[in-house]
């Protein structure tokens, strides 16, 4: 039984819709968000990103104070706008021939407390420190956090027609990314609330430090409130749901550096492991346990000479193989959350990317991966494992500033 509530939400206008949205906080530098906020006062990024905005300003509680005034004056001279009535939304992004429509509105931090509402990551307690003050500040749920459910076809028939309608906000993004949200009518949230009902689990696909957050929040009001009776707003988080099937996950590449392992030695000890042969510029994996290697103007395919027990959800993931069989056993990097040796580039940039790390010599190896699935996912969660960092990379991203979920 999943629990789905409308809420009053506070957006944008929407004549300027296009302009106050932006990617999510954690995928921009401090240059991007300067690049995207130049000669344009009304970007959501003024409140989730202060940061790049004050540089002089070093203290994150100053920080978060500025962009409380500045979420607040959004609402005082109607960038911003809170309905007078408790909503759900549909919201839309078409990226190419990929469509994905999610349904918009407040999960239950009991849910997520209790493990309904499933997770696959684990989370750094100075990031859910960080979004933790981010929410106390702002006494708001400024980002969605992005979920998945098993897919229902007669749910996908209530959001497809109410796609159909004509929407709220209609535009195309700089990442070339066609947003678009519906409000959903009275009548026909209650229908999809009864439906949720029915759906047995909820899993993070992205957010996970924005939900823990929500959730530590959600402990520190409930102290401080002597009347507390588990219906305020505080007792929900807000997030967008949809269907598994409906969700496009690229790879999440890596590359190394400062590996001290030269070629010669890397690709006897890469063959000790897997078949490997040099294949054209280019290559990208084109199935699960098919992995790239781009060195020296050269790309190799490698594939695993052991079999892989697929019985064993996290074992058999691609990024944990290359983990242990490579990053570990070949260049003793042993967790790449901290080793400064290896960084992840997003399935988004392409191969191409790469290629231009390794040219460049920023990069000694990049390796491509055949993204994790969706099942692989679930499966993971549904047995309370956790994935290796970076496993997955979501596409198109969700866009901030479109909803605000209010603490009270």
């Amino acid at each position: 039984m999943a629990i789905l509530k409308p809420f009053k939400a506070v957006r944008p206008r929407k004549d300027i819709a296009f302009l106050v949205s932006c990617p999510p906080y954690d995928v921009l530098s401090v240059e991007d968000v300067k690049k995207m906020t130049a000669g344009n006062p009304y970007s959501f990024l003024h409140v989730t990103r202060p940061d790049a905005l004050f540089e002089s300003v070093n203290d994150n509680e100053e920080l978060y104070k500025i962009a409380k005034k500045t979420f607040d004056q959004m609402l005082k001279n109607g960038t911003l706008f809170r309905e007078d009535t408790e909503r759900l939304y549909i919201y839309r992004q078409i990226k190419g021939d990929h469509v994905q429509s999610g349904i918009v509105g407040c999960f239950e931090v009991d849910e997520y407390q209790s493990g309904k509402i499933k997770k696959h990551e684990l989370t750094r307690k100075e990031k859910e420190d960080d979004r933790t003050l981010h929410i106390l500040t702002l006494n708001a749920n400024t980002g969605l956090v992005f979920l998945a459910y098993r897919a229902e076809e007669n749910l996908r028939a209530v959001i497809s027609n109410i796609c159909t309608n004509q929407p709220e906000y209609d535009f195309i993004a700089e990442d070339g990314v066609r947003n678009q949200v519906f409000v959903v009518p009275d009548e026909v949230a209650r229908k999809i609330i009864e439906m949720f009902k029915d759906i047995d689990s909820l899993y993070i696909t992205d957010g996970h430090h924005r939900a823990a957050a929500a959730s530590r929040v959600r402990e520190i009001k409930k102290g401080q409130n002597p009347n507390h009776t588990g219906k305020e707003e505080y007792n929900y988080f807000l997030a967008v749901a949809f269907a598994h099937d409906e969700l496009k996950i690229l790879p999440y590449n890596r590359i190394v550096k400062n590996t001290g392992v030269s070629k010669k030695i890397f690709l006897e000890k890469l063959q000790e492991d897997f078949k490997v042969e040099r294949v054209e510029k280019g290559f990208e994996p084109d199935k699960k346990h098919v992995f790239g290697v781009y060195t020296e103007n050269e790309w190799y395919r490698f594939v695993p000479k052991f079999v892989v027990n697929e019985e064993e959800p996290v074992e058999s993931l691609d990024v944990q193989i290359l983990q242990k069989k490579v990053m570990e056993k070949i260049f003793k990097i042993e967790d790449p959350r901290r080793d400064e040796r290896i960084d992840f580039v997003g399935g988004v940039k392409g191969i191409e990317e790469l290629e231009r790390l390794v040219d460049s010599k920023e990069a000694e190896y990049a390796f491509a991966l055949y993204p994790t699935s969706i099942e692989d996912l679930m499966k993971i969660a549904d047995n309370n494992l956790i994935m290796p960092p970076k496993s997955t990379w979501f596409e198109p991203k969700l866009r901030s500033g479109l909803f605000v979920h209010l603490l009270d």
